[in-house]
């Protein structure tokens, strides 16, 4: 947490915070009101916050989204071209391994690990080694090629990769995602941010609208494989099936970890458009 963190908790209080700060004017503001959140936040628990994270990084801000793309572009590069065949697809990514850890690098830095920093410099969000490890571990499987490319690699990072980093803003505190796309679950702790506030993952089995899912999740427990499943905008949180399990084929992309359902209404190994795609 950013040595200013504490002086501004002091300053402003945590149970008046919203009143006295009230909606940010520029970014700056915005800015202040996410350190006093995370200074709320994190008050006086240094010690549960290491044992919400699991595997809490201590490495320093940028040391940690450059550790992201560092373990996760070789690995990835490595299952694409296993798993992915369509030619058009692999010339995106550099047309080769080799070029691909170049090409990858560079926009997963630009694309994903620029957009994290903000963040955790506020010490709103931390990495989870744990979790990167996992995902790393996925990646390398499907170097393979064949049947264990179970999943389309691009899709792993776009959910097991980033959701790497874990959130630190309780539900209610001000939040900023302006710049996160369909990652605004990163700086909050049980939920995602919605209208400035971190709000709480829609329960299992609750109502939301399928439409958002590219972007938000329909407000469903993204990182920890929930989507909104449904047609039009009537859908309910769902967890994304396995291989063998029910889907809904009217949100195939989504309602399955290998972003295909079947005729039958099943989660079927991904088809082969799918795997060089991503979310």
């Amino acid at each position: 947490m950013p040595a200013i963190a504490p002086i501004l908790q002091q300053a402003y209080g945590c149970g008046m915070r919203h009143g006295l700060i009230g909606k940010p004017t520029s970014a700056f503001a915005g800015a202040i009101m996410i350190l006093v959140a995370v200074a709320c936040s994190n008050s006086g628990s240094a010690a549960r916050r290491r044992a919400d994270g699991g595997g809490a990084s201590a490495l320093a801000p940028a040391e940690q989204t450059a550790k992201l793309c560092d373990d996760v572009v070789a690995p990835f590069c490595d299952a694409l071209f296993a798993c992915c065949t369509d030619p058009q697809t692999l010339g995106k990514f550099g047309g080769s391994v080799a070029a691909c850890n170049t090409k990858f690098a560079a926009s997963c830095k630009s694309d994903i690990a620029d957009a994290i920093l903000p963040l955790a410099k506020l010490g709103a969000t931390i990495l989870d080694e744990t979790r990167l490890s996992a995902c790393v571990a996925s990646l390398r499987r499907m170097k393979a090629g064949g049947t264990s490319c179970t999943r389309p690699p691009l899709w792993v990072v776009e959910t097991d990769c980033v959701a790497a980093f874990q959130g630190q803003l309780t539900n209610g505190a001000p939040c900023d995602a302006s710049m996160l796309s369909d990652m605004a679950y990163l700086p909050c702790k049980a939920g995602t941010c919605r209208g400035g506030a971190c709000a709480a993952f829609r329960a299992s089995g609750a109502a939301c609208d399928p439409s958002t899912n590219n972007t938000a999740a329909g407000g469903c427990n993204f990182p920890d494989g929930y989507t909104c499943s449904g047609a039009g905008n009537v859908g309910s949180c769902t967890r994304r099936g396995a291989l063998g399990e029910a889907c809904d084929g009217k949100s195939s992309a989504f309602s399955c970890d290998s972003m295909s359902c079947g005729q039958a209404g099943t989660c079927t190994a991904p088809t082969a458009d799918r795997l060089c795609s991503g979310g």
